[in-house]
């Protein structure tokens, strides 16, 4: 379906650009009320398409700025507490906290385990200033471990806007193809030229990587009176709209 997507786009524009260009001869189907239709839904695929790809750019932007929080939560804070609680606090009871966490836990789990870092460092708050550590260094912890539960949120965001505007195109892209369809009745109704029906079932067509050669001798035949409607083409060329 992710590959289909991009060809069904394409088939739908140069449908539209077919129409267009062959505005003379296709004025009354122009015209019609599905044309019409046809077009509101291609209007809508374009605002749909305009924000799926913001909505795409923006997932990644905050999944790779979830990475680096991450990052810098376990090795810019975590550890070096781990370490000075290994060295400093071998026996403390609050030392089974004071350790690095594994990287694979889920955001939450990793925000609590920072959390719970963080009380266990506080109580022993003098010993990791005196190892080094900054006077502030536990509110830097708390802080870096919501950051990436914040980090985490905007992402999830980010990724539902995403889902919403790809449902959304598809939703459109369908209807539009039902469009598509009724205008191909209107178009074979007013064009008999077999080499502009051949232009037509290439706009139509969804092509795929292997399809073009396929096509193209598809319609070659069709110009040689071998083949009357867009049947074989379709076949050839992975089907139409």
């Amino acid at each position: 379906m992710k590959n289909k997507l991009p060809n069904l786009l394409m088939a739908l524009r140069r449908t539209e650009a077919f129409l267009e260009a062959h505005h003379d001869l296709l004025s009354a189907v122009n015209g019609s009320g599905t044309r019409e239709v046809f077009d509101e839904h291609i209007a809508r695929i374009r605002v749909y398409q305009v924000e799926k790809q913001k909505a795409s750019i923006a997932t990644q932007r905050l999944t790779e700025q979830l990475r680096e929080q991450r990052r810098a939560l376990l090795i810019d804070h975590m550890r070096p507490i781990a370490r000075v609680a290994a060295m400093h606090l071998p026996h403390s009871a609050h030392i089974g906290v004071m350790t690095v966490t594994k990287k694979g836990l889920r955001v939450e789990a990793l925000r609590a385990a920072a959390l719970c870092m963080a009380k266990g460092a506080a109580a022993h708050r003098r010993v990791f200033i005196a190892a080094g550590r900054p006077a502030d260094f536990v509110a830097r912890l708390i802080a870096a471990a919501n950051g990436i539960s914040d980090a985490s949120d905007a992402r999830q965001r980010a990724r539902d806007e995403l889902r919403s505007a790809t449902v959304s195109l598809w939703d459109q892209v369908r209807r539009a193809r039902k469009a598509a369809w009724v205008l191909d009745a209107f178009v074979r109704e007013k064009v008999k030229s077999p080499e502009l029906l051949g232009a037509w079932d290439a706009a139509r067509a969804l092509r795929s990587a292997n399809s073009a050669r396929s096509a193209s001798s598809a319609r070659s035949a069709r110009s040689r009176g071998r083949c009357a409607r867009g049947s074989r083409v379709d076949r050839a060329g992975g089907g139409s709209l």
